[in-house]
């Protein structure tokens, strides 16, 4: 049989510190809400206080801000004018690095082409040059080997001397 876990009880003075928390943050709300006080004094300029002037009859007392949604539209614009700004930097940033990667690596292709290129054009004068050997040993035998019907003394498959150069 399995004993139901323990449960932890906060401490009476905890338990009413906790409790009375929420109600003071709201009491000390009401209280510190102050009174706004503006005022035109002679030479044209707007005063905003929160104690009202000793000189001026004519003070205005604003309790509370009223809310501009004009103002607010005009500011959520600019901010998302801002956002799509700076997410077109960001990508123009990432376009710009990405195009110098790929150039990089287009550079680095191009040079191992022109390698490539270049052992292939050694190879193929390899190539010619083993063919002409080739052709030059062919055309030796041709005319400097005696076929096997000798003709004359010679005994057969006497090879003679090739001329000098070879």
């Amino acid at each position: 049989m399995t004993q139901p876990p323990k449960t932890y009880r906060l401490p009476y003075g905890k338990r009413i510190l906790f409790g009375l928390t929420p109600m003071l943050i709201v009491l000390l709300a009401f209280v510190a809400r102050a009174e706004i006080y503006s005022w035109t004094d002679e030479q044209s300029a707007r005063h905003f206080s929160d104690t009202p002037p000793q000189h001026s009859a004519d003070v205005h007392v604003a309790r509370e801000i009223p809310h501009d949604k004009i103002a607010d539209k005009k500011h959520d614009d600019a901010y998302r004018k801002m956002m799509k700004d700076v997410t077109a930097q960001q990508r123009m940033r990432e376009e710009t690095a990405e195009t110098e990667s790929l150039k990089k690596r287009l550079e680095k292709a191009e040079t191992q082409a022109r390698a490539a290129q270049k052992q292939a054009e050694e190879a193929m004068k390899k190539a010619e040059e083993a063919q002409s050997v080739a052709s030059e040993k062919q055309r030796y035998r041709e005319v400097y080997v005696i076929p096997p019907r000798g003709i004359g003394p010679y005994p057969r498959n006497v090879i003679t001397t090739p001329p000098s150069g070879y």
